[in-house]
């Protein structure tokens, strides 16, 4: 059986803007594509979020599209 999910890839990720009043924070990686995660997203929550932080961001890849589905803090 197939499933929807490719694969998941971890990748870096920079805070561009946290948003708290409508609960969503922008994320750019370094090959320059824009990310949002909301309230829902896991990770340890948009309140620990600043701009110009690093972080590890989850993408879910499926087949012509991509989810950002997890953040969360930047391991060595």
């Amino acid at each position: 059986m197939q499933t929807m999910t490719d694969t998941l890839v971890l990748v870096p990720a920079m805070v561009t803007q946290v948003m708290l009043a409508v609960g969503i924070a922008y994320l750019e990686t370094p090959d320059g594509r824009s990310w949002a995660v909301r309230r829902a997203t896991r990770g340890a929550g948009l309140d620990g979020l600043m701009s110009g932080q690093l972080v590890a961001l989850t993408i879910e890849r499926h087949k012509g599209f991509d989810i950002a589905v997890a953040y969360g803090a930047l391991r060595d």
